[in-house]
């Protein structure tokens, strides 16, 4: 089996997939300045940080973002490009009257400036069979773009593994075909549709309820302040133009993972409370999409082990770092709200 390290790379899932600001680098900067009232641009390279915020592949956590998409048209032609994908997110999004939907975003990597525009998602079972196709949004992006991909109603069997707050690493392997420049391209990444494993995870599964996009650019930091720990959860919650969330409750679940490969024991999922939230409304950079910024403050450290300080530099092997998904619950344009945030990166300081 082939292990692989993989930058994470932040998700947007904006409908804007193709805005013509912004540059089509791999991403931004350090993950810390993702959430910080959506102010961070993408930009970047291969391993630096996801489009909006975090660093380079898979998922959506510190920032879920985009890297800067530009319009273009594939030149087309006759040849196949193998195209690699990450940072995949599938979001069930449900809401009150409707079937739930599904989101998908994600990165397709081919050389710098490659025009590509997907055309079908498959989301594939372990055993192979195809669990759901979408029909993709019709925008084309530049590789390295971070994006919004397709939307469709889920597939009972998909919007079922939400029951689950664990089943969401890597569920399904991912496939999209579609046409590039020079010909057309298939880009396969996740369990089943590809050899090895790597770390973040290609594919996420994640769960919302009353919201139709779900939140996005998480990160968070502790760190000493004077006689107490300072605990900061950064996030975005991107939302169609009108009112946004407007409020957030002080308890907040957090669920955490860890990597199978070396990345010690899962710390199982726990609650905290008595954070502070302060919630701005500002627009996200890049595709101008708007959003309520999320800050929310401990005095505490509630987050403890889901945020363990950073492996040694100078480890043979250094530990695959963790991350988890905030639950955040709370009132929005549809009522009550619970979404799940991924952060990806949680930045511990000593002093």
């Amino acid at each position: 089996m082939t292990l692989r390290f993989v930058p994470i790379v932040l998700l947007l899932v904006s409908n804007a997939a193709c805005s013509s600001s912004g540059s089509s680098g791999a991403g931004s900067g350090g993950a810390g300045s993702a959430g910080l009232g959506g102010t961070s641009s993408g930009g970047g390279g291969q391993s630096g940080g996801s489009s909006g915020g975090s660093a380079g592949s898979s998922g959506s956590g510190g920032s879920a973002g985009s890297g800067g998409t530009a319009s273009c048209t594939p030149s087309g032609g006759s040849a196949t490009l193998d195209v690699y994908c990450d940072g995949v997110t599938l979001a069930v999004l449900e809401t009150s009257g409707k079937p739930a939907g599904l989101r998908v975003a994600g990165r397709l990597v081919a050389s710098d400036g490659t025009c590509l525009k997907p055309e079908s998602i498959e989301l594939v079972r372990p055993d192979k069979s195809v669990a759901q196709t979408l029909t993709a949004s019709g925008d084309a992006l530049t590789s390295w773009d971070n994006v919004h991909w397709a939307s469709a109603d889920a597939a009972a069997e998909i919007s079922a593994r939400c029951k689950d707050e664990l089943d969401r690493i890597e569920p399904y392997g991912i496939i999209v075909k579609g046409l590039s420049d020079g010909g057309k391209f298939e880009a396969k990444c996740g369990t089943g549709v590809e050899m090895g494993s790597s770390w973040p995870p290609r594919v996420m599964l994640t769960c919302h309820s009353g919201l139709t996009r779900p939140p996005a650019f998480g990160n968070a930091m502790v760190q000493p302040m004077g006689p107490v720990t300072g605990t900061t959860l950064y996030g975005q919650f991107p939302h169609e133009p009108g009112p946004g969330v407007t409020s957030v409750d002080p308890s907040i679940r957090i669920v955490p993972f860890a990597s199978p490969f070396g990345g010690g024991t899962p710390v199982a999922p726990f609650d905290t409370t008595g954070w502070t939230v302060n919630l701005s409304e500002s627009s996200i950079p890049v595709t101008g999409e708007l959003s309520t910024s999320l800050n929310a403050f401990s005095d505490k450290d509630p987050l403890g082990e889901a945020c363990p300080l950073p492996a040694p530099m100078d480890a043979a092997l250094p530990t695959p770092p963790p991350f988890f998904f905030a639950r955040l619950t709370g009132q929005g344009p549809l009522g009550a709200f619970s979404g799940e945030l991924v952060v990806s990166m949680c930045t511990r300081a000593t002093k």
